[in-house]
């Protein structure tokens, strides 16, 4: 008599439900784009420390301060590493302003080529806490810095605020200008249609209000 084979356990309890189903598929995106997001601060990492190293390098060469030789060199180097000479001229400009690579920040190459741009070593040390700070794209920080934002920076602390001297406007009491009118008719006890004269034979009809003076229509 042949055997009977055992029954497979039912996989029902096994089915997502619609809501399970899409916090699965929720966490699991997240999951992906804190890796992918790891990932690309490495990489921009590992690309501004290795600029630097570049920089930091042909700089301890003093291949910037030698004319014409200097020149000649870094177009050489820059044939043979199949790269720009601007990219060689920007990382000894980088490691010039950064005598030490700067701590992770999460600020990327594109970052520190705008803050290279910068004149003033204040200027960049602000700028670059601010997109630290703020989490700035590239194009954030030179929009940033194209508004000139330090300029108009003010302190977090309260206390040391100054406050705003509020300032007060005089009415004139001479006449910057003064024009010839002939009042056409009296619209209301405040209002006049006036034609004036403007001079070279220049004529224009205005409707005037009698300063502080309201009287019902």
């Amino acid at each position: 008599m042949p055997r009977r084979s055992k029954k497979q356990p039912t996989q029902t309890s096994k089915i997502l439900s619609p809501s399970q189903y899409q916090r699965l598929v929720d966490t699991l995106s997240r999951l992906l784009d804190k890796g992918r997001k790891r990932a690309e601060e490495a990489v921009g990492r590992e690309l501004v420390e290795t600029y630097h190293a570049v920089g930091s390098r042909l700089l301890a060469q003093q291949l910037s301060a030698r004319a014409g030789y200097g020149t000649a060199t870094l177009q050489r180097i820059a044939d043979d590493l199949t790269i720009t000479v601007r990219t060689l001229q920007r990382a000894i400009a980088f490691a010039r302003a950064y005598p030490t690579a700067p701590p992770a920040s999460g600020l990327k190459w594109a970052h520190y080529r705008e803050l290279l741009q910068l004149p003033e070593s204040a200027q960049r040390d602000w700028y670059e806490t601010e997109a630290a700070a703020q989490s700035w794209s590239a194009p954030k920080l030179r929009q940033a810095v194209r508004e000139q934002r330090h300029r108009n920076r003010t302190t977090k602390d309260p206390t040391k605020r100054r406050p705003k001297r509020r300032k007060t406007l005089r009415r004139p009491s001479e006449s910057t200008y003064l024009y010839k009118a002939i009042i056409e008719r009296v619209v209301d006890g405040d209002t006049l249609l006036a034609l004036i004269d403007l001079g070279f034979q220049v004529h224009r009809q205005q409707r005037l209000r009698l300063a502080a003076i309201d009287t019902p229509a």
